[in-house]
Protein backbone atom coordinates (compact mmCIF):
# COMPACT_ATOMS: atom_id res chain seq x y z
CA UNK A 1 0.00 0.00 0.00
CA UNK A 2 1.26 3.84 -0.88
CA UNK A 3 0.53 6.95 0.84
CA UNK A 4 -2.13 8.71 -1.91
CA UNK A 5 -0.50 12.21 -0.70
CA UNK A 6 3.10 11.64 -0.48
CA UNK A 7 3.30 8.24 -1.98
CA UNK A 8 5.39 7.26 1.18
CA UNK A 9 5.15 3.54 1.62
CA UNK A 10 2.50 2.46 4.20
CA UNK A 11 3.51 0.94 7.65
CA UNK A 12 1.41 -1.05 10.48
CA UNK A 13 2.28 0.43 14.15
CA UNK A 14 0.10 0.93 17.52
CA UNK A 15 -2.56 3.46 17.90
CA UNK A 16 -0.53 4.66 21.09
CA UNK A 17 1.87 6.24 17.83
CA UNK A 18 -1.24 8.19 16.15
CA UNK A 19 -3.23 8.73 19.42
CA UNK A 20 -0.25 9.42 21.91
CA UNK A 21 -2.10 7.60 24.73
CA UNK A 22 -3.09 3.75 25.63
CA UNK A 23 -6.94 4.94 25.76
CA UNK A 24 -7.13 2.02 22.32
CA UNK A 25 -5.28 -0.55 23.81
CA UNK A 26 -3.63 -3.02 21.26
CA UNK A 27 -5.45 -1.40 18.43
CA UNK A 28 -3.07 -1.11 15.24
CA UNK A 29 -2.93 2.23 12.85
CA UNK A 30 -1.45 1.99 9.41
CA UNK A 31 0.17 5.21 8.91
CA UNK A 32 2.49 6.62 6.22
CA UNK A 33 5.97 6.21 6.37
CA UNK A 34 6.55 9.79 6.57
CA UNK A 35 3.74 10.55 9.78
CA UNK A 36 3.81 12.93 11.11
CA UNK A 37 5.27 15.66 8.68
CA UNK A 38 2.37 13.51 5.72
CA UNK A 39 -0.25 13.31 8.59
CA UNK A 40 -2.21 10.17 6.51
CA UNK A 41 -3.35 7.13 8.50
CA UNK A 42 -6.31 4.66 9.20
CA UNK A 43 -7.26 3.02 11.88
CA UNK A 44 -8.10 -0.79 11.86
CA UNK A 45 -11.14 -2.68 13.04
CA UNK A 46 -10.93 -3.56 16.29
CA UNK A 47 -8.61 -6.53 17.17
CA UNK A 48 -7.34 -7.02 13.32
CA UNK A 49 -5.14 -5.06 11.37
CA UNK A 50 -7.59 -4.39 8.61
CA UNK A 51 -8.24 -0.86 7.96
CA UNK A 52 -11.47 0.80 8.47
CA UNK A 53 -11.17 2.68 4.91
CA UNK A 54 -8.30 4.41 2.82
CA UNK A 55 -5.33 6.57 3.84
CA UNK A 56 -6.55 9.97 5.17
CA UNK A 57 -4.75 13.62 5.77
CA UNK A 58 -6.96 15.89 8.44
CA UNK A 59 -9.24 17.26 5.92
CA UNK A 60 -10.24 13.80 4.66
CA UNK A 61 -10.62 12.91 8.17
CA UNK A 62 -12.69 15.72 8.70
CA UNK A 63 -14.85 15.26 6.18
CA UNK A 64 -15.38 11.97 7.18
CA UNK A 65 -16.42 12.62 10.60
CA UNK A 66 -19.52 15.18 9.13
CA UNK A 67 -20.50 12.64 6.86
CA UNK A 68 -21.02 9.93 9.99
CA UNK A 69 -22.54 13.18 11.32
CA UNK A 70 -25.25 13.22 8.76
CA UNK A 71 -25.90 10.21 7.71
CA UNK A 72 -25.39 8.10 11.02
CA UNK A 73 -29.14 9.53 12.53
CA UNK A 74 -30.63 7.90 9.46
CA UNK A 75 -30.51 4.78 10.81
CA UNK A 76 -29.79 5.18 14.58
CA UNK A 77 -32.68 7.52 14.79
CA UNK A 78 -34.54 3.71 14.12
CA UNK A 79 -35.72 5.46 10.74
CA UNK A 80 -34.48 2.66 9.25
CA UNK A 81 -31.81 -0.40 9.52
CA UNK A 82 -28.28 0.52 8.61
CA UNK A 83 -28.23 -2.22 5.67
CA UNK A 84 -31.50 -0.27 4.64
CA UNK A 85 -30.02 3.20 5.05
CA UNK A 86 -26.69 2.22 3.36
CA UNK A 87 -28.38 1.07 0.58
CA UNK A 88 -30.61 4.94 0.46
CA UNK A 89 -27.00 6.81 -0.09
CA UNK A 90 -25.80 3.99 -2.71
CA UNK A 91 -29.14 5.21 -5.06
CA UNK A 92 -28.55 8.61 -3.61
CA UNK A 93 -25.29 8.73 -4.90
CA UNK A 94 -25.83 6.28 -7.69
CA UNK A 95 -23.19 3.66 -7.22
CA UNK A 96 -23.14 0.29 -6.02
CA UNK A 97 -24.50 -0.76 -2.27
CA UNK A 98 -20.72 -2.84 -2.03
CA UNK A 99 -18.90 0.34 -3.02
CA UNK A 100 -20.99 2.23 -0.45
CA UNK A 101 -18.61 3.05 2.69
CA UNK A 102 -17.91 5.75 3.90
CA UNK A 103 -14.37 5.07 5.52
CA UNK A 104 -13.64 4.47 1.30
CA UNK A 105 -15.04 7.67 0.05
CA UNK A 106 -12.86 10.14 -1.35
CA UNK A 107 -13.12 14.02 -0.06
CA UNK A 108 -15.84 14.69 -3.11
CA UNK A 109 -18.13 11.78 -2.20
CA UNK A 110 -17.81 12.89 1.78
CA UNK A 111 -19.28 16.21 0.62
CA UNK A 112 -22.16 14.68 -1.44
CA UNK A 113 -23.30 12.94 1.84
CA UNK A 114 -22.91 15.37 3.52
CA UNK A 115 -25.21 17.28 1.59
CA UNK A 116 -27.73 14.66 0.82
CA UNK A 117 -27.65 13.30 4.24
CA UNK A 118 -28.02 17.07 6.08
CA UNK A 119 -31.31 18.00 3.82
CA UNK A 120 -32.77 14.63 5.20
CA UNK A 121 -35.37 15.30 8.22
CA UNK A 122 -38.52 13.85 9.92
CA UNK A 123 -39.31 13.54 13.67
CA UNK A 124 -36.98 10.67 14.43
CA UNK A 125 -33.97 12.55 12.86
CA UNK A 126 -35.12 15.58 14.26
CA UNK A 127 -34.50 13.98 18.07
CA UNK A 128 -32.37 11.97 17.29
CA UNK A 129 -29.93 15.25 15.99
CA UNK A 130 -30.78 17.07 19.08
CA UNK A 131 -30.47 14.13 21.55
CA UNK A 132 -26.80 13.22 20.22
CA UNK A 133 -25.28 16.36 18.76
CA UNK A 134 -27.51 19.12 20.10
CA UNK A 135 -29.18 20.85 17.17
CA UNK A 136 -31.44 20.27 14.90
CA UNK A 137 -31.69 20.98 10.93
CA UNK A 138 -33.70 23.74 9.00
CA UNK A 139 -35.76 23.96 6.28
CA UNK A 140 -35.71 20.18 5.94
CA UNK A 141 -36.07 18.86 2.06
CA UNK A 142 -37.23 15.42 1.60
CA UNK A 143 -35.93 12.92 -0.79
CA UNK A 144 -36.75 9.51 -1.79
CA UNK A 145 -37.26 7.00 0.61
CA UNK A 146 -38.42 9.13 3.32
CA UNK A 147 -42.71 10.59 4.14
CA UNK A 148 -42.65 13.24 6.29
CA UNK A 149 -44.16 11.67 9.26
CA UNK A 150 -45.41 15.93 10.27
CA UNK A 151 -48.72 17.18 10.23
CA UNK A 152 -49.10 19.83 8.51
Amino acid sequence: MKCPYCNGSVKLVSASVVYHSNKYGNSKVWVCEHYPKCDAYVGCHPGTEIPLGRLANAKLRALKVEAHKQFDPIWKSGLMTRREAYKWLADMLHIEEAECHIGKFSPDMCEKVIKICRRQDNTEIQEYRSKHYGYEQNRPVFTRGYKSRKKR
